[in-house]
């Protein structure tokens, strides 16, 4: 098991959800489920890792350490850089 601890402000800014969830979010609620699917899906589809999509980037990971493909060494590092990015870094206010 892994548990990943981060500031939840931080990466909503970093993976830019809010205009994601404006459009369905009902007084800072999600209240009908197919809003919350609708959301889960749009989210999931964005290429937020090295151009990657959350299920393409979990199969190159999983192809390169469960298939030992080495090709995919430099893409891994693309997405591990990304992730780090969106999870681990501060958001920095650029003004």
């Amino acid at each position: 098991m892994v548990v990943e601890v981060a500031d939840i402000g931080n990466v909503m800014i970093n993976t830019n959800l809010p205009p994601l969830i404006e459009g369905n979010v009902r007084n800072k609620h999600i209240d009908d489920d197919d809003d919350a699917k609708e959301i889960v899906l749009r989210f999931g589809s964005r290429k937020l890792f090295a151009g990657y999509d959350f299920n393409e980037a979990g199969d190159i990971i999983n192809r390169y350490l469960e298939d030992h493909d080495i090709s995919l060494a430099k893409d891994v590092a693309a997405i591990n850089y990304a992730y780090n990015r969106i999870y681990n870094r501060t958001a920095q206010n650029t003004t």
